[in-house]
């Protein structure tokens, strides 16, 4: 019996040090597939907000809008919603800092192939703004959004997740009501 536990060691630790090395390799991939600039204290700090609130994200950097965002699955009751999540300066303090907002979408219904929303849709987007818990409803040329914003400064993990929950519940609702109003 002990030389069976001792065969084991011999055999567990060559196992435990490939693992971890494949674990490594992973993660230093997965840091190269998402390049851009080394993220910032914010960036980093929504990062680990995103990693309390246990949510299931990637990260990816927008050359053309210079930042990194936050694509998160957000899933619930067989709907799932994909989230953007982004940092925006909405200004400065007195001291000169950033004062920042983390700023999340999800589509809600995209436009048709010409770019153009039904005026049902667009009377719809205009009268469903007012029952909007947190955030706001969008429409433009490629469809229609549910928006919010989150200040950084003090946000906790719950609290993001309280925010994301609330906008795919809108999300949801919006869809619902203005699939009625356009007659479907």
């Amino acid at each position: 019996m002990l030389r069976r536990f001792a065969s084991s060691r011999r055999t567990a630790a060559p196992l435990a040090l490939a693992a971890m090395l494949a674990t490594a390799l992973a993660a230093a991939a997965s840091a190269q597939s998402s390049s851009g600039p080394i993220q910032g204290p914010d960036d980093q700090k929504l990062e680990k907000l995103l990693d309390g609130a246990d949510l299931f994200y990637k990260k990816n950097y927008n050359e053309s809008g210079q930042r990194w965002e936050y694509k998160v699955a957000w899933s619930e009751n067989g709907e799932t919603t994909m989230f953007v999540l982004a940092l925006r300066s909405v200004g400065t303090k007195g001291d000169g800092s950033k004062i920042n907002v983390v700023y999340c979408w999800a589509e809600v219904m995209s436009a048709d192939k010409n770019h153009k929303l039904s005026p049902e849709i667009i009377k719809g987007v205009a009268t469903l703004n007012d029952g909007m818990t947190t955030g706001n409803i969008s429409a433009n040329d490629n469809g229609v959004f549910v928006n919010t914003g989150m200040v950084l400064k003090d946000l906790s993990s719950d609290a993001m997740w309280l925010y994301l929950w609330d906008l795919h519940a809108s999300r949801l609702w919006v869809k619902g009501e203005l699939q009625k109003a356009a007659g479907g």
